[in-house]
């Protein structure tokens, strides 16, 4: 209520999938560790027909998810100052948003995966 008080426009996952459907790029706040590395932080930037990729907060680091795309949730510590889910894409180990996971799986449902 506060929120509509105050204009802030609160999205869906409804108004995320049709904003990618309309070919917006959504950026996705995540936590990602690199096989040796320690957990960073970053963004997952979406956009249909472009390859998923995960760049870091300053913009230096860059992953490109491989092929074939398939969301799995692991067990993860439940444990941080945010909701945070623990998933597998294309098997690499990510921390997303949990208001994320339903607009990710949603997405790669669809077979709009990203080229």
């Amino acid at each position: 209520m506060l929120l509509r008080w105050l204009r802030v426009k609160v999205l869906s996952t409804a108004d995320d999938v049709a904003d990618y459907e309309a070919g917006a790029l959504l950026k996705i706040s995540c936590l990602m560790a690199e096989p040796g590395t320690r957990l960073r932080a970053g963004h997952l930037y979406v956009q249909r027909g472009e390859p998923l990729v995960r760049r870091s907060v300053r913009g230096s680091e860059e992953f490109a998810f491989q092929q074939p795309l398939m969301l799995q949730r692991t067990p993860g510590s439940g444990k941080g100052d945010w909701p945070m889910a623990a998933v597998a894409l294309g098997g690499v180990p990510v921390k997303v948003p949990l208001a994320d996971i339903e607009f990710l799986e949603s997405v790669l449902r669809k077979g709009a995966t990203p080229v």
